[in-house]
């Protein structure tokens, strides 16, 4: 298991801001958690005990760049929090 780590509140903001645009393109049936996971490369069971607990150590940066390529995120939205969670063309794949 991963250690326990303090991150930076702009990066706890970052990893919250992930999580909802991914449950957001799982509840509009775009994705699958399990699928994106081995699509791109990251250990699903990190993915899941980060989401549960946030204080642990997996979570990164590397994760997001999927939801914005390829799902439309907003990566503006993303470090930010301003604006809308999708960039205009919606939460569609991007291929």
């Amino acid at each position: 298991m991963s250690r326990t780590r303090q991150y930076l509140p702009t990066t706890t903001e970052v990893m919250e801001r992930f999580f909802l645009a991914l449950e957001e393109c799982r509840a509009q049936r775009i994705l699958k958690v399990s699928d994106y996971c081995q699509q791109n490369g990251i250990r699903s069971r990190n993915l899941y005990v980060q989401r549960k607990y946030r204080e642990r150590g997996y979570f990164e940066i590397g994760w997001a760049i999927p939801l914005v390529r390829r799902y439309g995120v907003s990566a503006f939205w993303l470090l930010t929090g301003l604006g809308k969670m999708f960039a205009p063309k919606g939460c569609e794949e991007y291929d």
